[in-house]
């Protein structure tokens, strides 16, 4: 059995038994996050356990995220218009629309579906050889060529940049004057990090503290988290790309019942706690979530479902990606503001 596989098991199972009775988790939770209080998310008892795990740990790391970024945006610093890559930055885009309207800031969102698959980039958890879709260059130029001779910002959990490099590359190709600015939640190598400037006060990934690097390690286990509170299945993943004549349109899998309902729970956590993780507030919390990281893998140990037990062992080729992203930035492609 894969590590992977191991460690899906240990979470699943640990989710089963808690959403049977989730009293330990919840007394958990409010001593790592004293904001924490329970709510009823949803009437599926395995949806509402992840809902609240996600309101008292994963909630606060991305409002605060977001909150932040809004900020930079309030004041002209980065742009206001926002790509939002699929599936895995969902909790971002409901977490910007309704911080964004709370604090009556205007952005213009950009979602195309742009992911491994039909950009061509191989997944590293899985053995199929990716294939750039034949309709690729179309659907980029059809989204992004309005915005020719301006920049562009990128939001996603994380981590390396690979899908920011390929359509930077894709932009250059199609002859699009347009500059990514991707920040990270996380970001490894050269990107932008909210997470290293939480922990070191650069955001610059590469100039780490070395008084945080063991707890920026340790971050890993909460992005590979993530996805198992199932917010990235509001919507089910590309498949492939399709041309009705007039415009070209992404073909997705469809999700089952069960999926699409604990999704709906964990994003609806992101969304009702939106107010609360901001500014000071948000990102107090926030750096105090880091900092426990190892209470929350004690706790995952112990058969509580707040996160992985261990981070998922990388596949990508990393220094090799870090190279080309470092390129990129220097050719100019790719922004790193200096915030």
């Amino acid at each position: 059995m894969s590590t992977l596989d191991t460690l899906l098991n240990q979470f699943n199972n640990s989710v089963e038994t808690s959403a049977v009775n989730p009293t330990e988790v919840y007394v958990a939770l409010k001593k790592l996050n004293p904001y924490f209080n329970y709510q009823t998310y949803s009437p599926d008892k395995k949806a509402d356990l992840l809902a609240n795990i996600v309101a008292a740990i994963y909630a606060p790391l991305i409002n605060a995220f977001i909150s932040t970024i809004l900020d930079k945006i309030e004041l002209e610093e980065i742009p206001n218009i926002i790509f939002v890559p699929p599936r895995d930055a969902i909790p971002l885009f409901l977490s910007i629309i309704e911080q964004a309207k709370n604090r009556n800031i205007y952005i213009e969102i950009l979602d195309p579906s742009l992911n491994r698959k039909i950009l061509g980039i191989n997944n590293n958890q899985s053995d199929e050889d990716a294939v750039e879709d034949p309709l690729v260059n179309k659907y980029i130029f059809q989204t992004f060529a309005q915005h020719n001779g301006m920049s562009i910002l990128e939001i996603e959990t994380g981590i390396y940049g690979t899908t920011t490099l390929a359509l930077a590359n894709k932009f250059k190709e199609l002859g699009l004057d347009i500059k990514i600015l991707p920040i990270k939640m996380y970001g490894l190598g050269p990107n932008l990090s909210f997470f290293h400037y939480l922990l070191s006060g650069s955001w610059n990934a590469m100039q780490t503290n070395l008084n945080c690097v063991d707890i920026i390690n340790a971050a890993m286990i909460l992005l590979d988290s993530l996805e198992e509170f199932g917010m990235q299945n509001y919507y089910a993943s590309p498949s492939q790309l399709a041309d009705n004549g007039q415009f070209v349109y992404p073909i997705f899998n469809f999700n089952s019942p069960e999926v699409i309902r604990m999704a709906k729970a964990a994003n609806s956590a992101i969304v009702a706690t939106a107010k609360l993780y901001t500014g000071e507030t948000g990102n107090e919390v926030a750096l105090n979530i880091l900092k426990n990281i190892d209470r929350l893998v004690v706790h995952a140990l112990e058969g509580l479902p707040l996160c992985f037990v261990d981070a998922i062992p990388s596949m990508d080729d990393k220094e090799g990606h870090y190279i080309r992203f470092k390129k990129a930035i220097l050719d100019g492609n790719i922004l790193q503001m200096e915030l």
